[in-house]
């Protein structure tokens, strides 16, 4: 009797083991999908960096051109109220 009593323990035992064997290995699946998400959300938002900063360098170049666009208009404008006065 003892002895039942015991071989269904290990039984028992060895039962919740095969479950947690189980549950880890879902628990591992889950994390590896969560892995593989956080690496796809940090590829994009790489990308999205980078056309970011290349979004900004060429506004930047924009905003150069309009400046020197400014300044030959200002030029432009000197250069007219000049030739006027001698008209």
């Amino acid at each position: 009797m003892a002895e039942d009593f015991l071989m269904e323990m290990l039984r028992s035992i060895q039962t919740n083991i095969a479950e947690l064997g189980r549950r880890m290995d879902r628990l591992d699946a889950r994390l590896t999908g969560i892995e593989d998400r956080m690496e796809r959300i940090e590829k994009r938002q790489t990308a999205m960096k980078r056309f970011h900063q290349h979004v900004l360098v060429k506004l930047t170049g924009v905003n150069e051109r309009l400046d020197n666009m400014t300044g030959q208009l200002l030029s432009f404008d000197r250069r007219i109220g000049a030739l006027e006065a001698r008209a």
